[in-house]
């Protein structure tokens, strides 16, 4: 009997072998060093920047093994920009320098040597554009390439700086009620760039940072959680992220309802999903829409910069993708206040809607806002 045992057992390895042999995933093959989660990586500059690439293969190989890798292809930067609803354009061919378009893996290793790829030319690319360069594996000598991370692409962009508004004690009145379009909404997405200077310390240790009463509002704190915890507050929509925030410190917050689950992203990771009530919101509600403030008050102190509120649900990739500007044609989105004015009382709709921000009193402004910090 153990005797039939160990021959099964030997039979049942050599079968599991013979087919791990014979499937791809088990293929000796090569691809870009670091790309098992994704074949992205963001590169934000200021001067001329290096980024070192190499190419790892998954066996020791016994000769040398020599790939050619092309840059540059305007067709992968369409397919990446349809595959992850972004716009980015092609980095230019004279802001970037590669060190060589071989690579080796040498007899007995795993890894190739690193190539630099220098960024260069920074004052050739154009303020708050963001550019795509794909790097693709064309040839090899042996073994084959892994499909998945064939292609290693690096998004170049200069940091966008500008200034933001101290909002503490401003009431920003959005009034969404003259639009009847905006009273039955199935879905809505409100995003925002924000920085607190200090959380409300009083009952009921709310700060608001943007939205509507009683159907879809975005705000820190309440008497039932802590007081610098972001929340969505609705009837039947509400959601609390775990996440604590710190002061002087800015974040990206994305609120989305896609008219079953309320979602909060912060700085484009999801950090909390939660099964909400369903029916629409009514941002015409006469209640008004405020950045800042609700109607009660419960005054947000501290500074605001990028808020969007959009018609639909946004996805995790067009999140992520825009966090520090956003086309302002983009479909669905309903009004675009970038608060980088810099001066002044009036904070511009840059969709053309017509939903300008305006107080009594100048406001008082801070420079040097960085994105991504």
């Amino acid at each position: 009997m153990n005797m039939i045992k160990k021959i099964l057992g030997i039979t049942f390895m050599l079968f599991a072998c013979i087919g791990c042999k014979n499937a791809d995933m088990y293929q000796d093959v090569v691809f870009f060093t670091g790309t098992e989660n994704t074949n992205t990586i963001r590169v934000s500059v200021e001067d001329d920047t290096s980024v070192g690439i190499s190419i790892s293969s998954s066996c020791e190989v016994e000769s040398d093994v020599n790939i050619e890798v092309g840059a540059g292809s305007s067709s992968l930067v369409e397919d990446y920009n349809k595959k992850m609803a972004t716009a980015y354009k092609l980095l230019p061919a004279e802001c970037y320098e590669l060190g060589s378009s071989n690579f080796c893996i040498e007899k007995g290793n795993f890894i190739s040597s690193p190539v630099m790829v220098n960024i260069c030319n920074i004052d050739k690319m154009e303020d708050e554009e963001i550019y795509l360069l794909p790097l693709t594996i064309v040839n090899t000598s042996s073994l084959s390439v892994l499909e998945a991370s064939k292609t290693l692409y690096l998004v170049v962009s200069r940091p966008i700086i500008t200034a933001a508004p101290q909002i503490t004690s401003r009431r920003f009145e959005v009034p969404f009620s003259r639009d009847p379009n905006l009273s039955a909404l199935s879905q809505l997405t409100l995003e925002t760039r924000v920085k607190v200077n200090k959380f409300q310390s009083m009952n009921p240790y709310i700060s608001t940072v943007m939205g509507i009463e009683g159907h879809f509002l975005l705000r820190f704190g309440d008497v039932a959680i802590e007081k610098d915890q972001i929340q969505v507050a609705g009837k039947g929509l509400e959601t609390t992220a775990p996440t604590p925030f710190a002061t002087d410190r800015w974040y990206h917050v994305a609120a989305v309802y896609d008219g079953s689950t309320v979602k909060i992203y912060i700085n484009g990771k999801l950090d909390v999903s939660k099964a909400a009530a369903g029916g629409t919101i009514n941002l015409g509600d006469s209640r008004q829409f405020y950045i800042g403030c609700s109607r009660g008050g419960r005054h947000l102190d501290g500074f605001i910069s990028e808020a969007r509120v959009w018609s639909r649900a946004l996805t995790p990739k067009e999140i992520q993708n825009n966090m520090c500007t956003v086309d302002p044609s983009s479909n669905g989105l309903i009004a675009y206040w970038r608060f980088n004015e810099g001066e002044g009382n009036i904070i511009k709709d840059w969709t053309g809607h017509g939903w300008d921000l305006e107080v009594k009193t100048d406001l008082t402004w801070i420079e040097g806002v960085r994105c991504p910090e």
